[in-house]
């Protein structure tokens, strides 16, 4: 199980380790909580354009993101875009001050959202005078739904754009597929605000289940007798602490490489300590190309504590003929060649029409992944955990 500050050669070599012995158990999706959509998907989901082409379109619809603290480079782009006249909408489970000029938001609760992009997908069909897909017929289409379709309707470049907690949703099959169907009714872009910067690089390092392997959450919620932890601390990293602290506990064996003890010596067996990312150069994935990455520092210690674990994986794996020498580069190279990296990024192969559920009863609880939070760096600044984005919440 890894967290996606690993760089792409480090996600490839754990996950050529893990075959080497025998287990196709990888993953590196440790938020997300529905992976239906892994039966269909061929490609790494990604932003399904150029980082530039965000602010060139002229109707946007985000779903499930905290923006400006998720995505707040995204947010500055589409804020200086909505200053030009791009209009941007916005489906979430939160309200929040874009600091931006919105034509639309739908605020709903959290297991709502599906229903009220399905109602979005309806009112777009009828102002464009499209079949309405069976499976929407019974949908009621509310006034904050028709004042988004009608802004995406009368577009001619749009984009829709899955955050986060769409995501990370207990439902995010259901709501990637309402909004393929909306893309493809309204011609226009399709992509995701990826959680982090490898976010479409563990895709493209493979680091996620092979034939018959088990997704991260399959992994916690059945508990398996060794686990290998690459820069993840599942009391803070996971879909659901409580199951993962259950799983740790529950093993026979757990190692753990990572650059901070925290609360490690309560579950491993073996700690391993390596370089953080900060201190460790490789690519992080961009759309169309493996962006290389350079060092803000590294030590002596760093460089080969960085070298013993690319070659402890190989070896182990027996499968390589890496040496103490072996080069980032060589591994990168391994792992997937620049020229293919466009083949790999695609959304999915087919859409399948999705039904609308029924709203649902009872207490809802929304929660983000505050921004200085998200890894185990930021965590540990003690200048950032002073702000009120962190207030309460530094690890001990």
């Amino acid at each position: 199980m890894r967290r996606r500050i690993s760089t792409l050669e480090e996600l490839y070599l754990l996950g050529k380790l893990m075959r080497g012995v025998g287990s196709q158990n990888v993953d590196f999706r440790l938020r997300q909580a529905d992976f239906a959509a892994d039966a269909k998907q061929t490609g790494a989901p990604w932003l399904g354009m150029k980082v530039a082409d965000i602010g060139r379109l002229d109707r946007v619809l985000v779903v499930g993101s905290f923006l400006r603290k998720d995505h707040p480079l995204v947010a500055n782009r589409l804020r200086q875009a909505a200053k030009r006249g791009q209009q941007v909408n916005i489906l979430h489970a939160a309200d929040d001050d874009l600091l931006m000029n919105l034509a639309n938001k739908a605020i709903v609760a959290p297991q709502a959202l599906p229903e009220a992009l399905a109602q979005i997908l309806k009112a777009v069909a009828e102002a464009k005078q499209q079949p309405v897909p069976a499976a929407l017929a019974a949908v009621k289409v509310g006034e904050d739904a028709k004042n988004i379709a009608a802004s995406l309707a009368s577009g001619k470049s749009a984009g829709i754009f899955l955050g986060n907690l769409a995501v990370q949703h207990a439902q995010a099959t259901q709501l990637r597929l309402l909004a393929q169907e909306l893309a493809a009714l309204l011609g226009a872009g399709f992509g995701f605000f990826g959680e982090a910067a490898n976010s479409v690089g563990g895709y493209l390092a493979q680091a996620v289940p092979g034939a018959g392997g088990l997704n991260a959450a399959a992994m916690l919620a059945e508990p398996r007798k060794a686990y290998l932890l690459l820069n993840a601390e599942p009391e803070l990293d996971c879909h659901d602490p409580s199951a993962a602290m259950k799983a740790m506990d529950a093993a026979e064996f757990v190692i753990s490489l990572s650059a901070y003890k925290g609360r490690a010596p309560d579950y491993a067996n073996v700690m391993l300590p390596i370089a953080p990312f900060t201190e460790t150069a490789g690519p992080s994935s961009m759309p169309k190309a493996a962006c290389r990455a350079s060092t803000a520092w590294s030590s002596p210690w760093a460089r080969r504590a960085r070298r013993g674990k690319y070659c402890a994986c190989s070896a182990t794996c027996s499968a390589s003929k890496a040496t103490t020498r072996t080069a980032a580069r060589q591994v990168r190279d391994e792992a997937i060649k620049p020229d293919q990296v466009a083949a790999k990024l695609r959304q999915s192969p087919e859409r399948d029409r999705a039904a609308a559920r029924g709203r649902p009863g009872g207490l809802q609880r929304i929660a983000d992944v505050p921004i200085y939070f998200s890894d185990a760096i930021v965590r540990r600044a003690a200048s950032l955990q002073q702000t009120r984005d962190a207030a309460a919440r530094a690890p001990g």
